[in-house]
């Protein structure tokens, strides 16, 4: 396959309230996206509610990073339990489960989206990773041991264990595919990284393809013959899964949290951290260009969509709170 560089971005700029500007890439003709300073003036302060569950208020989740002349608010926040690790996207029968605990004791939690209650709460291993939630009603769960890993499988009403699979290496993260029948798990160490593809049904695990050794993210792209891997440095890179070879390569120009895709595979979601604050870069896949920018709660570590592709959730979490909170997309998840 040929190999294809990133489009630049031309009429496709952020608009003009994010306060974003478009900037040479160095020691290439692309160019990559700069989020503009920091302004001095505080975001809002969310309201304070007592929570049940060890959980904390929506305001211990900080300042809202919105740009001044456009504040962009969560249309609801959900309470969660504290120290949140990474989510689901909503699953049948309106839930979300969410990861949640520290290197002593993790456990999953079942967040119901009707009434923001989580009601159900299971122990799993202290070596918990990350979470992905099927539309089929199955969540997989990833654990990372000090040099290999491997995937549980749960019934998403219950929490109950119908199968797992080994990998190579510790799962760093995970994503399920358009219908639900592969997992697409990133799994290695700082030497060596790879994607591991395994059958939802049978629990059989295909062969791996290596990925950017500095690989945090991953999301199939639309036709799942490949896939995107996002780095720490916020590059974000596409690789066959036929052939190995790097298909297209972009960078967000920040630092890489976590990454998400539509349910159609049209957008990809790049969640970034700069020093004050965090922000989502909206990316058109076939075209690599990106969109828009959303503003983010600081302390963001996860991100999922809704399966209409229209709310934007974004987990955020510390020792000492989670929530949840629901963004409001255009139409066409922009």
């Amino acid at each position: 396959m040929r190999r294809r560089t990133a489009a630049t971005p031309a009429g496709s700029r952020p608009r003009e309230h994010s306060g974003a500007r478009w900037e040479p890439g160095a020691g290439d003709r692309r160019r990559r996206l700069v989020a503009a300073p920091p302004r001095r003036r505080a975001g809002v302060i969310l309201p304070a509610t007592l929570l049940a569950l060890a959980c904390v208020s929506p305001a211990a989740s900080g300042r809202w990073q919105a740009p001044d002349s456009a504040p962009i608010k969560p249309v609801r926040i959900i309470p969660a339990p504290r120290a949140l690790v990474d989510g689901t996207a909503p699953l049948p029968g309106g839930v979300i489960w969410v990861l949640y605990g520290n290197r002593s004791a993790m456990r999953l939690g079942r967040v119901e989206l009707s009434t923001g209650a989580t009601r159900h709460s299971v122990a799993v291993s202290r070596t918990a990773t990350c979470i992905a939630g099927s539309s089929r009603g199955v969540i997989a769960l990833g654990l990372a041991r000090p040099t290999t890993g491997a995937v549980e499988f749960l019934d998403a009403t219950t929490g109950r264990r119908v199968g797992s699979a080994a990998v190579k290496g510790p799962v760093r993260a995970l994503a399920f595919g358009y219908g639900g029948e592969t997992l697409y798990v990133l799994n290695g160490t700082a030497a060596s990284m790879a994607v591991t593809r395994i059958n939802t049904s049978s629990f059989h695990v295909a062969r791996a393809e290596r990925v950017p050794h500095d690989s945090i993210g991953i999301v199939p792209d639309r036709s799942e013959t490949a896939v995107w891997t996002l780095q720490r440095s916020g590059a974000l890179e596409e690789t066959s899964l036929t052939s190995g070879e790097t298909l297209a390569a972009l960078s967000t120009g920040n630092p890489g949290v976590a990454v998400a895709a539509s349910p159609d595979g049209d957008r990809i979601y790049v969640l970034k951290r700069t020093a004050t604050t965090m922000n989502v870069s909206i990316i058109t896949s076939a075209t690599e260009d990106v969109a828009r920018l959303v503003p983010v709660a600081l302390d963001s570590v996860s991100l999922a969509l809704s399966p209409d592709g229209r709310t934007l959730y974004d987990f955020v979490g510390t020792p000492r709170y989670g929530n949840i909170q629901e963004i409001a997309l255009a139409r066409g998840g922009g």
